[in-house]
């Protein structure tokens, strides 16, 4: 018998241990779970609005993505214009500069013409100034 003795003894004490184990878990276990309350409560009292305020910006994103749209397809005319203008600015700039280009170009050669014209009677006419008063328009040797 003194061995069963000593084996309820040997289970009395580890149920003592275990019991002093046990308790400090039941107390955190319950304090635990008191906040696990609290915040449960919290959060079915600011959840409702929290959501609603999300909706809000949700509603608030959702038009500041249409009117951003708008904005895009404004643009969008804008730039086709702008391109639109440019292709014909071109167009225009090449139409005038075919035809300006030979009236140029014949303006170019008259004036060429008259400048070696004039410069050819005015270099006669003073080298015959020079004949008619003796002097000699060759270079005297020094």
């Amino acid at each position: 018998m003194m061995s069963l003795d000593i084996l309820t003894a040997a289970v009395v004490l580890m149920v003592i241990v275990l019991t002093a184990a046990l308790v400090p878990l039941a107390v955190q276990l319950r304090r635990t779970l008191a906040r696990a309350e609290r915040l449960l409560g919290r959060l079915e009292e600011e959840l409702p609005e929290a959501v609603r305020k999300l909706g809000e910006g949700g509603a608030e994103v959702g038009r500041l993505a249409a009117g951003l749209r708008d904005r895009v397809d404004e643009l969008e005319a804008a730039s086709a214009g702008v391109r639109e203008a440019g292709r014909r600015l071109a167009d225009t700039g090449g139409m005038i500069q075919r035809a300006v280009a030979p009236w140029a170009a014949q303006a170019a050669g008259l004036g060429a013409g008259l400048r070696a014209f004039v410069e050819f009677f005015s270099s006669r006419r003073s080298r015959r100034k020079g004949e008619d008063s003796g002097e000699s328009t060759e270079p005297t040797p020094s």
